[in-house]
């Protein structure tokens, strides 16, 4: 019987007890009708609505790294890399001959080639479920959340990345410089070099940190520390925990489950070095090709001069053929040198130099324009000459943050269970690398004109 024929029979049979036709038992007889189709039937077929996804992809903006130009980025089998290639020595030979002489015997070609993974950098927020709840009545109210947090949470993706540009790779931020530790712990030799100061202008309040007596970070401390202040006059960072931590211990930025240890970008102390901190850049050893060694001149506490500075770039330049366009210095540095021509010269064409956030515009060599710029994490004592066509930036991606389930928020669970919390996490893949250390070269070590934080 079709659903048609049922349905009038129904009917009539309502209609005539209605009447007073058919007795009411007649009712409670079973009608034949058709199985009752419910939502779960349909699931396949229903659509899945989701709202538009928020991203936000962060537009970086920081000292170092907007000079540098643009390398390619290859993803291969062994994930995402670069390459890079060195040719050390070129193919020929030059001489003088008698008439009817012997050819001079050519050289060949030498050439190293390197491949660097790229390094990952993550950021992360966590916000409690009435917190979320809040910022999320609806799209506005979360736009609104992230109008104002989210460009906080730039400003330090920014200061990370400032921080690891003038590193060495090792994730190192400073030294402990206590024989008793306290919670006012005293710090120094930033990126783990001894002398170099600034080391309180590696750490932020509220990070976490791990320990370890290696610079590896092998065998690391049991104890996760927290900063809670920075103590500038003390030169200490105060923080809450110290149970196991020793003098001359490294610290790097971590927790309980990870930490930076050796994961961080190549930054210029490692790529402008003469295998003083890292004695093996992009696969090739220092050691053994001195040729991928920069020019490192140590000034043994003299003043920083505009003559010390073209006499650094003169013997870099004999030695490795470099013709550098760029002179990145410490503050401390720039105002030593904006002294030195305020003293001792009276400037008449004001558009022989620039002055400003930039740096100064100064002659080397008679025709050769370098720009002086600084960067505030530099080591107060610390003076880089760039040649800039040498240096790359391999970035896969901006940061952006992850949204793989879906949504930019994911439920915190633990060890005991899921927790009234939610987090969100983004990341950037970047290295940056060098052609040839040779052409650059770092001054160290002058008589700073200012105390040092």
């Amino acid at each position: 019987m079709n659903r048609k024929v049922q349905l009038a029979i129904s009917a009539v049979l309502v209609l005539l007890a209605a009447l007073g036709i058919l007795p009411e038992a007649a009712l409670a007889l079973p009608i034949a009708m058709g199985a009752t189709a419910t939502t779960t039937d349909y699931t396949e077929l229903l659509k899945v609505v989701f709202d538009d996804t928020y991203i936000l992809e962060t537009v970086y903006d920081t000292e170092l790294l907007d000079f540098m130009p643009e390398g390619e980025v290859k993803t291969g089998s062994e994930g995402r890399y670069f390459e890079t290639s060195q040719l050390y020595q070129s193919p020929g030979a030059w001489g003088s001959r008698s008439e009817n002489g012997y050819i001079p015997e050519p050289g060949k070609a030498a050439a190293e080639n390197g491949q660097i993974s790229l390094k990952k950098v993550v950021g992360s927020l966590e916000e409690t479920a009435e917190v979320l709840k809040k910022i999320k009545r609806d799209k506005a109210a979360f736009l609104t959340w992230a109008d104002e947090q989210f460009p906080l949470f730039k400003e330090g993706l920014v200061d990370e990345l400032d921080r690891q540009l003038v590193g060495d790779g090792s994730g190192i931020r400073a030294r402990v410089n206590d024989a008793a530790p306290a919670t006012t712990l005293v710090v120094d030799s930033t990126v783990g070099v001894a002398g170099w100061d600034h080391s309180l202008m590696q750490f932020r309040r509220g990070m976490k940190l791990r320990a370890s007596p290696n610079a590896d970070g092998s065998t690391p401390r049991a104890t996760v520390v927290t900063v809670q202040q920075i103590d500038w006059d003390s030169n200490a960072i105060v923080v809450d925990d110290i149970t196991d931590l020793a003098d001359d211990d490294y610290l790097a930025e971590g927790d309980a489950a990870d930490n930076s240890f050796g994961k961080d970008m190549m930054g210029l102390a490692g790529l402008i070095d003469d295998g003083g901190i890292v004695s093996e850049l992009q696969g090739i050893d220092r050691m053994t090709h001195l040729w991928f060694q920069s020019y490192v001149r140590d000034m043994a506490g003299a003043d920083l001069t505009e003559f010390a500075m073209i006499q650094t770039d003169r013997n870099a330049r004999h030695r490795g053929g470099g013709s550098v366009d760029l002179i990145v210095m410490s503050e401390e540095a720039f105002d030593a040198i904006w002294e030195e021509i305020k003293t001792d010269r009276v400037v008449n064409d004001p558009r022989s130099y620039r002055v400003g956030r930039k740096g100064i515009v100064m002659y080397f060599g008679g025709t050769r324009t370098v720009t002086y710029r600084t960067a505030r994490k530099l080591p107060g004592r610390l003076v880089y000459g760039i040649q800039s066509d040498q240096l790359r930036k391999f970035i896969l991606h901006e940061f952006v943050w992850d949204d793989t389930t879906g949504s930019l928020w994911r439920q915190v669970v633990d060890s005991t269970g899921r927790k009234d919390a939610f987090y969100t996490y983004g990341t950037m893949h970047g290295e940056v690398a060098i052609k040839s250390p040779q052409k650059c070269w770092r001054l160290e070590d002058f008589r700073s004109p200012a105390e040092s934080i």
